[in-house]
């Protein structure tokens, strides 16, 4: 194996979207980076951030869950006209 395939499956387990773990994670980081572009006036950028941040927390918390709805205000608030 050569040191570039050891390197990505080294980050692969590092990266997998299916560790509850890193969801959450995604999900924070995700919210983060639309907030810094919404606060730099790129909304159009941002919002992308969002819709990734809405998916990883749905699939974590489920669609019940109050972190959904706190990123699911976070993203109609900033991408209303």
């Amino acid at each position: 194996m050569t040191r570039r395939a050891r390197t990505t499956k080294k980050r692969s387990r590092w990266t997998s979207a299916d560790d509850p773990k890193q969801l959450v994670t995604l999900g924070d980081l995700h919210i983060s980076l639309g907030s810094l572009l919404v606060t730099a006036g790129k909304i159009d950028e941002a919002l992308p951030h969002y819709e990734a941040a809405i998916a990883a927390t749905r699939k974590y918390f489920g669609n019940d869950a109050i972190e959904l709805a706190i990123v699911l205000l976070d993203y109609g608030q900033n991408s209303a006209p």
